[in-house]
């Protein structure tokens, strides 16, 4: 009995390292990361394809991205907006009228000529309409 158990613990024990030899001594692979990345270089690939096809060739170079910085962003806070609203909508009066004011002078209509008065009333209609 003693050498059937130290023949089966014998072959074990060889199988066992066989076993460990056949393994690779790689790093790790995370095999999800390479499957992220090969997406990435996939879709940047059919991007670049997609633009290359829709590029004319009368066209020319496809200018980049702007990279302007200076204009300033108006970014304005609710009670900024609430207040340029409400000065929108506050009642202002309108500006008081002169009483004594005096309009252009009318020249006399019965010591003018047919053409005049018609100049003069093309004139008129003119400036009546805004």
């Amino acid at each position: 009995m003693r050498k059937v158990l130290a023949i089966v613990v014998a072959a074990a024990f060889s199988l066992a390292t066989f076993g460990a030899s056949a393994q690779s001594t790689d790093a790790p692979v995370d095999h999800k990361k390479a499957a992220k990345t090969k997406k990435k270089q996939d879709y940047a690939a059919k991007q670049k394809s997609m633009e290359a096809a829709s590029k004319s060739s009368a066209s020319g170079a496809v200018p980049g991205a702007s990279t302007d910085t200076t204009a300033s962003k108006n970014r304005p806070t609710s009670s900024q907006a609430m207040e340029s609203q409400m000065t929108l909508q506050a009642n202002k009066p309108s500006p008081t009228v002169d009483k004594n004011a005096q309009g252009a002078p009318r020249p006399n209509a019965s010591k003018m000529t047919q053409q005049e008065r018609d100049a003069y009333r093309k004139d008129v209609v003119k400036e009546a309409k805004p």
